[in-house]
């Protein structure tokens, strides 16, 4: 039976709002909050101003590529003398502490502070003027690290809820290691392409992974990925209509990353897709690794369709699937 690019049962979400943590430590209680949720704790007089202004545009600036604007975090402000036990557990937490009692500009981490799985950052400045420069000049770094972290929590919360029979499938099939949690099945299994899905009654997400030999020095550019991509999908992901199938939508921006992903090369595109002759489409985010002891590159990518639904977080969700991908020896 072919699979086809539409919603077909309803299956639970336990697993994504699961708070899970392998290693964690059996005093504390795990981090509480939702997925992308970071608590601001702030003066009120600051954060009606400039500085507040500062903070909330970065935080709350749109998560890249997705068919409607989404907020990267979900901002939650709280004054100082507001900030009781109640929330000491969130998941993430950034104090800003202006003051002259602050003569030096400072930054600094806390990991698992009051909770497991938790990150806490104390920003320190003498001055509005001071602290705007020492946002400025560490934010991307500190976002990068939520998010990475936020990836890690999905990781964790899916480690005990994971499909061993198609696990083990991807893994004898192409030498790769994939955590796939256990709401997702393979619809296609072939030699070089692999079709796996989660079907809700209100979104899809699927991954595919496919494989070809690595013969060309510029196969890890946007123009070059992007035609493989949209040759493996023409012929492999059909929509739901005869002359349907999909595509990249290549009038939107392509965000694309270069780094090392558990170890090995990847070329990261974070996009859209759409449906070639059929109305419906969505985000799609890719990661093509290099595999130099086969002398191949391993794509795996996934997307998301959710009709009207807010995509972010299902993004995130799947995403943090194929950030799990290993090459095996």
């Amino acid at each position: 039976m072919q699979k086809y690019l539409i919603l077909t049962s309803f299956l639970t979400l336990f697993f994504y709002s699961c708070n899970f943590y392998e290693n964690s430590n059996p005093v504390k209680p795990n981090a509480t909050g939702k997925a992308g949720e970071i608590i601001v704790v702030i003066q009120d007089n600051l954060w009606e101003g400039h500085v507040g202004d500062t903070i909330y545009y970065a935080l709350a600036k749109p998560f890249d590529v997705l068919p409607q604007d989404e907020a990267t975090f979900d901002v939650v402000q709280i004054p100082h003398d507001a900030f009781q036990n109640i929330f000491k557990s969130h998941r993430n937490i950034i104090f800003i502490n202006v003051s002259s009692q602050h003569p030096e500009k400072k930054l600094t981490l806390t990991i698992d502070k009051w909770a497991n799985s938790q990150l806490v950052y104390h920003f320190y400045a003498p001055n509005d003027t001071a602290f705007i420069d020492l946002w400025e000049k560490n934010i991307d770094g500190v976002l990068k690290n939520i998010f990475k972290e936020e990836m890690k929590r999905y990781q964790r919360a899916y480690s005990s809820f994971q499909n061993d029979v198609a696990k083990r499938n991807v893994e004898e099939k192409y030498n790769i290691y994939l955590a796939i949690p256990n709401e997702y099945h393979v619809d296609v299994l072939d030699d070089h392409f692999c079709w796996i899905s989660r079907e809700t009654d209100i979104s899809s997400q699927g991954i595919l992974i496919y494989d070809y030999p690595y013969v060309d020095s510029n196969t890890f550019t946007l123009d070059y990925l992007v035609k493989k991509r949209n040759q493996i999908t023409k012929s492999k992901v059909p929509g739901p209509n005869n002359g349907t199938y999909m595509q990249t939508e290549t009038r939107a921006p392509i965000v694309t990353e270069q780094m090392t992903l558990n170890g090995n090369y990847a070329f990261m595109m974070r996009g859209l897709w759409y449906t070639e002759n059929y109305f419906m489409g969505g985000p799609f985010v890719s990661f093509s690794v290099l595999d130099e002891k086969r002398n191949r590159v391993v794509t795996v990518e996934a997307y998301v369709y959710a009709g009207k639904q807010n995509k972010k977080l299902y993004v995130w969700q799947v995403e943090s699937v194929l950030r799990s991908l290993k090459i095996l020896e």
